[in-house]
């Protein structure tokens, strides 16, 4: 498991820092005098009593100068004193000081540090699902013998959602981890027999790792102990489908269930997804409409969202009804127009053409995972309609969580500063990416596009062979690396070697039949040049493959057609700037001869 993962255990979203910039703001606005009513202290921790001559003592002093010692500290980068502070405070017993010294062990990755802290904070606060969570986390691989304890308590204080979450920890974890909790479950369930929460958990954890045998009579002891447990529901029917290959008896075995607990709202919205993943639309549609007639707020925002997610379907389309559904979602909560919601708004304005309203719902997203995508998007109808300053400028505010993301944002940065013939800002764009991400094939393949357009071709040809030597059959780096050679050097036996092998990776591409096309053709083979040029054109009428297709044409003595096949590219792009080089050659000016 990484760091980053242990975190988002403990607090998902928010950063250790921003958690004590809060809190030292609150201590450094209040004056001494009102130190007793201001300051927000832990549990354990007593603040100052009124009469601070007469009742305040030394411990009180001491402990409240370490607890603002090591939050200053943090806030400075001194780790040292932080943790040196909050160790020595760990002897009020206080589980919020153990919190704490629990998520800064684990954002520095002080290993033995963040076993300590989680392990007395789990103690401290039994009830406290997260704390149990990281314990077990922690002591996996130091302390096994220890995990069954906080695991224990860990179902005991949130038992409706700890399969859930044991779920989502386990493919973060190594191979023996795994299997360390699945022990840890039998051994668990064997000892509590008659709960039905381990039961589920331990079926959860075996499906997940195979164990079908053990997930099946897992299972069906939890639903034999308690019918209505709703997840139990869900896996059984996920177990019925894997072990009868069969969607129908698991969707009749959720409709039988749903008859049996018809007021189950969680399960009628996990029949209704069921029965869209089998694309039964009119069978899901009357589960949602029934789910959104209960008036049941806690899952009406799902049914509103799915209902428009049928309506945005290419088979289903009725744009109407799914704004129609989404904006009663807004009116639900106003935070739903700020993530997956605003993309479909989005999404639906475009579909009308409404450009301007589209860009507006993606940039006002600003939750993840659809904040970038919103960003790209954007950018991209800017930039369809030749605004590239402007699709730029979208792009460097939006803000990424994730190196994926950066990945995306700059690559697209890059697609559109070559667009803009801005190569400067294409380069430092691109030394960016390789600087996060040195080996990168997309960063690499750009770094060689730009330094090919620069006439740097020593330098796209170090990065073009850096991809072929990671990916023999990378095709596209061998056809970029064989045209380049064929259209910039006399090393054409050389090019003849990387087309060739290109297109005996993807035989069909046009593009590749062009570059190999075009290299016969420079190399005096016309016939041969012609008749696989002729095929590219057939496949894709691109201006660069007409263009080029056109050159040897006229070469043959076929100007007409050559004249034809370059009106019509010129027609279909009037800006190809390799087409108008080549028409200026010939002295061929279609503008003219259409007035």
């Amino acid at each position: 498991m990484d760091w980053g993962t242990l975190l988002r255990i403990i607090s998902p979203g928010i950063g250790i820092l921003k958690i004590f910039t809060i809190f030292l703001i609150s201590i450094i606005n209040v004056d001494s005098n009102a130190i007793t009513k201001n300051i927000i202290l832990p549990k354990n921790i007593p603040t100052a009593p009124t009469n601070l001559e007469k009742d305040i003592t030394h411990t009180h002093v001491n402990n409240i100068y370490k607890f603002l010692l090591a939050n200053l500290a943090i806030y400075r980068n001194e780790p040292s004193t932080a943790i040196d502070n909050l160790q020595q405070l760990l002897t009020t017993n206080d589980p919020q000081i153990a919190k704490i010294l629990t998520e800064y062990a684990i954002e520095l990755e002080d290993y033995k540090l963040s076993i300590l802290a989680a392990k007395t904070w789990a103690e401290l606060d039994p009830n406290n699902f997260k704390a149990q969570l990281i314990a077990v986390t922690m002591l996996l691989e130091d302390s096994p013998s220890l995990v069954e304890k906080f695991l224990k308590q860990a179902i005991k204080a949130d038992p409706e959602q700890v399969d859930g979450q044991l779920s989502n920890l386990l493919p973060k974890l190594l191979d023996h981890h795994k299997q360390l909790i699945l022990k840890t479950l039998k051994n668990l369930a064997t000892k509590n027999p008659h709960d039905a929460i381990t039961q589920l958990c331990l079926a959860q954890i075996a499906a997940q790792l195979d164990e079908l045998h053990i997930a099946n009579t897992a299972a069906s002891l939890a639903l034999k102990l308690k019918p209505d447990l709703t997840h139990a529901i869900f896996l059984q029917a996920k177990l019925i489908r894997y072990n009868y290959k069969s969607d129908d008896q698991a969707l009749d075995y959720l409709k039988k269930q749903l008859t049996n607990f018809p007021e189950n709202e969680e399960l009628r919205l996990f029949y209704a997804n069921a029965l869209l993943d089998n694309n039964k639309i009119k069978e899901a549609l009357a589960q949602l409409k029934n789910l959104l007639a209960s008036n049941n707020q806690n899952y009406a925002s799902e049914a509103n969202l799915l209902t428009a997610e049928i309506y945005l379907q290419k088979e289903n389309l009725n744009l109407a009804k799914a704004k129609l559904y989404l904006n009663k979602l807004i009116n639900l909560n106003e935070s739903f127009a700020t993530g997956k919601v605003a993309f479909l708004l989005g999404q639906i304005a475009e579909k009308q053409n409404d450009n301007p309203t589209a860009i507006n719902w993606y940039t006002s997203i600003i939750e993840d995972p659809y904040h970038v995508i919103g960003y790209l998007r954007a950018a991209a109808l800017l930039a369809n309609n030749q605004q590239l300053p402007q699709a730029i400028e979208i792009l460097n505010q939006a803000q990424p969580s994730t190196v994926l993301e950066q990945k995306q944002l700059l690559l697209f940065k890059i697609e559109l500063a070559i667009a803009s013939k801005d190569l400067q800002l294409a380069i430092t764009n691109a030394n960016s990416g390789l600087e996060m991400l040195p080996n990168d094939v997309d960063f690499l393949y750009a770094h060689s596009i730009i330094a090919s357009l620069s006439n740097q071709l020593i330098v796209a040809e170090k990065d073009l062979k850096k991809i072929i030597s990671f990916q023999p059959d990378n095709h596209t780096a061998l056809n970029a690396l064989g045209y380049i050679l064929a259209t910039h050097t006399n090393r054409k036996k050389e090019a003849l070697q990387y087309l060739q092998q290109a297109l005996q990776l993807s035989p069909n591409d046009p593009i590749y039949m062009d570059s190999m096309g075009w290299l016969l053709y420079n190399m005096g083979k016309i016939t041969d040049s012609l008749e696989l040029l002729s095929k590219a054109y057939k496949i894709d009428d691109a201006p660069i493959i007409a263009t080029h297709l056109g050159e040897v044409l006229w070469a043959n003595g076929q100007q007409q057609q050559a004249e034809a096949i370059w009106k019509k590219a010129w027609q279909t792009d009037p800006n190809d700037e390799e087409l108008l080089n080549t028409l200026k050659q010939y002295k061929i000016n279609f503008s003219n001869r259409a007035h």
